[in-house]
């Protein structure tokens, strides 16, 4: 059992950006439909600390809006189960690419990381077993004590890892989108 959440937070650069639109949809519409329509996931919870109406997902209202560890943290817990955890940001992932990280032994979380040694925490799979570590206050610190794999980033579509942050990055997620939708690729 596998349950996919995705956190969003309170966006400062670029104000609601999670609500953008690429295309006709709100960026967190693609996230949301994407991981459904791939059936990976016996369940898609969003958390926020806006309310909002959603789709396919399950919506937790965030109250204590601490960050995304915490809501890491709270979901192994309120699940008990391992968790795909992907930021409400990051439209362009891919499906195949998630079944690659499910592949693994489940006691292990899955990290995508860089060469440079960059890692990609807001697109990962933790296991359950990371519960049995202190919660740290940086996702670096707190994924470098836990049972994990990490897997070269460098792998994966180019646009995988693609999130928007800031006006400029939402102009360049438009053009993707839409070059994506010009090779026939689904957005």
């Amino acid at each position: 059992m596998v349950i996919a959440v995705i956190p969003i937070g309170n966006s400062v650069r670029l104000k609601n950006k999670h609500f953008l639109t690429l295309g006709n949809k709100r960026i967190i519409d693609i996230i949301v439909e994407n991981l459904f329509k791939s059936n990976l996931f016996d369940e898609i919870v969003v958390y926020s600390m806006v309310n909002f109406d959603i789709n396919y997902a399950k919506f937790i209202k965030d109250n204590e809006g601490k960050g995304p560890i915490n809501v890491l943290i709270n979901s192994l817990k309120k699940f008990n189960t391992n968790i795909f955890f992907i930021g409400g940001d990051i439209p362009f992932f891919s499906i195949k690419s998630i079944k690659s990280m499910l592949l693994y032994p489940d006691n292990l979380s899955i990290i995508p990381k860089w060469e440079n040694g960059y890692m990609e925490p807001l697109h990962a799979l933790y296991s359950i077993s990371a519960l049995n570590y202190p919660k740290k206050d940086s996702f670096h610190e707190f994924i470098e004590q836990i049972p994990k794999v990490f897997i070269k980033a460098e792998k994966f579509p180019e646009y995988e890892f693609f999130n928007v942050n800031t006006f400029k990055d939402y102009t360049i997620a438009k053009e993707i989108y839409q070059l994506l939708l010009n090779q026939n690729h689904e957005v």
